[in-house]
């Protein structure tokens, strides 16, 4: 397995990066969203990014970059989200006049024609409104893990299952997802749920006992 652990994204007014593994890019005075952090079962070597994106197991999303407007008026980004994503908070007229929509492990880049701040990187990047056609927030990207509820897997080329265990058949219990935040780049606790090691002792302790047992059976049948 592989862990990546996403990087934050760069502050407004300066090149507006998105965080590393799929934070968006901003324009103008927009900032980067934030990179995901995720465990997935296949390296990206760059000519498998599909498939390494779809072999994600757990997801946990970036937070979406934020901007000043025309006005001066600061649209902030959202936070990284749970299943669904989460919302910006712009500050003035709520109009929603275009709308762009998510894709599949890839955040939302800002534009001359779709300025707004990088989306945060997910299961499925953030995506972004632009209100009275000027620069605005963007949405954290949502996460995933398998077997969670309300989660929707998918296969090895992207599709919707309809099924929220991961297509290898991994999957957790006892999930707790939340959009509790974190500022600065991402990160990720393993924790030692139960220790094994006296237990796998054991067990090849009694496997030697036991080919030695079976070893000494046919010698004495040879008899």
């Amino acid at each position: 397995m592989y862990l990546y652990v996403g990087g934050k994204g760069t502050n407004q007014g300066s090149t507006g990066l998105g965080g590393w593994n799929n934070g968006g890019n901003g324009f103008g005075e927009c900032s980067g969203g934030g990179g995901s952090t995720d465990l997935r079962l296949v390296y990206n070597s760059g000519s498998n990014e599909l498939l390494s994106l779809t072999s994600r197991i757990i997801v946990a999303s970036g937070g979406g970059g934020g901007c000043f407007n025309a006005s001066s008026m600061y649209h902030t980004g959202s936070n990284g989200g749970d299943v669904n994503g989460t919302s910006p908070n712009p500050e003035g007229d709520y109009a929603i006049q275009k709308g762009i929509k998510q894709y599949f492990g890839k955040a939302l880049n800002g534009t001359a024609d779709y300025p707004i701040a990088g989306s945060g990187g997910g299961y499925y990047g953030g995506y972004a409104v632009i209100i009275n056609e000027s620069f605005t927030g963007c949405f954290g990207g949502n996460s995933f893990v398998s077997g969670a509820n309300n989660c929707i897997a998918v296969s090895e080329n992207g599709d919707y299952l309809i099924t929220n265990v991961h297509y290898s058949g991994l999957k957790f219990s006892d999930i707790n997802m939340n959009k509790s935040h974190n500022d600065g780049a991402g990160y990720a606790i393993i924790s030692l749920v139960k220790d094994y090691s006296n237990r796998m002792s054991t067990e090849r302790f009694n496997l030697q006992i036991n080919r030695e047992a079976f070893r000494k059976s046919n010698v004495y049948r040879e008899h």
